[in-house]
């Protein structure tokens, strides 16, 4: 029940980004910073994401290198952005699929990585991915709002990432 309440509120958040985006307030977004360790939120988006990745037939994996993961930001917004790749991770997996998710760090830059065995993407494609609505015609299938990863782009760069 609790992990129900924590995705539904993650969702109710989600959803008031993409309501901003539809105004093209991305650079207007609020970032309200406090010091947080980026790894308890993968960490959260890991325990949130397990029974869907199983549900999926899919082996999501987490690997944590040593070091400092603390940073200035927004707990919510990059929450929603880890969720964002994850949750894709986990959409664009073929069957029986491994999605590897990583972190690490060196003294001044956190690296956090997510790699799954789906279809890949061409380098012309990345470009398009991260546009509002960008949505690729070899998914066209798959459920999504084109939005997501133009979101979290937008995050990533209130973040200075």
């Amino acid at each position: 029940m609790r992990l129900c309440l924590r995705n539904v509120e993650k969702l109710f958040k989600f959803i008031g980004e993409i309501l901003d985006s539809s105004k093209d307030n991305f650079l207007k977004m609020v970032i309200k910073r406090e010091w947080i360790d980026f790894s308890n939120i993968i960490k959260d988006e890991m325990d949130n994401s397990i029974q869907q990745a199983k549900k999926a037939n899919l082996d999501l994996r987490y690997r944590a290198f040593p070091g400092n993961t603390k940073l200035w930001g927004d707990k919510n917004k990059l929450s929603s952005v880890v969720m964002n790749l994850i949750s894709n991770a986990i959409k664009y997996s073929s069957v029986d699929g491994i999605i590897d998710v990583s972190l690490s760090s060196d003294q001044n830059t956190i690296i956090f990585s997510v790699v799954n065995t789906g279809l890949g993407i061409t380098s012309e494609e990345i470009e398009k991915l991260f546009k509002k609505f960008g949505r690729l015609d070899k998914h066209s299938e798959i459920e999504g709002t084109g939005l997501g990863l133009s979101i979290s782009y937008e995050i990533m760069q209130q973040h200075r990432g």
